[in-house]
């Protein structure tokens, strides 16, 4: 269970710092939202290489959802 929790406290703050980026960019602060993003892309593919190998939920079926969005 605490695997679990980690795991959406840490996907619920890159998807809080994606669009935190994206409104970065949109409302003319571009070149500081596409450093954050540049950042958060190696964290998404982090999540993902995880999600792969069943490492970072308990539960298969997360994995697979989580690494699908996270790709």
């Amino acid at each position: 269970m605490k695997q679990n929790l980690k795991a959406f406290l840490s996907i619920s703050t890159l998807t809080l710092l994606t669009v935190l980026a994206v409104g970065m960019v949109a409302f003319g602060l571009k070149i500081l939202g596409c450093l954050l993003f540049t950042a958060l892309i190696w964290a998404w593919f982090s999540v993902f290489h995880s999600c792969g190998h069943n490492a970072y939920f308990t539960s298969r079926k997360m994995n697979d959802l989580v690494g699908y969005v996270a790709s």
